[in-house]
């Protein structure tokens, strides 16, 4: 088992906040229960170089490895 810290750095686009807001109400739990931490999200990201990811929301979480994010998803 690796100890190397993973970030998972997701883009979203939300059309139903209040829908959005439930789904993370539930997520966060199942995110401690696996050792992820969130560490941060930006609803106006800039692209400073390369391709500009489709607009929305940026979230980023970290683990403690790789085994512990690929767990969040079983």
């Amino acid at each position: 088992m690796s100890d190397t810290p993973v970030y998972f750095v997701v883009n979203l686009h939300i059309e139903d906040a209040e829908r959005y807001r439930r789904y993370e109400k539930g997520f966060f739990p199942i995110l401690k229960k696996h050792g992820g931490e969130f560490i941060t999200y930006d609803d106006k990201m800039e692209t400073l170089e390369g391709e500009s990811p489709r607009t929305g929301r940026m979230v980023i979480f970290k683990f403690k490895s790789e085994e512990a994010a690929k767990g969040v998803g079983a």
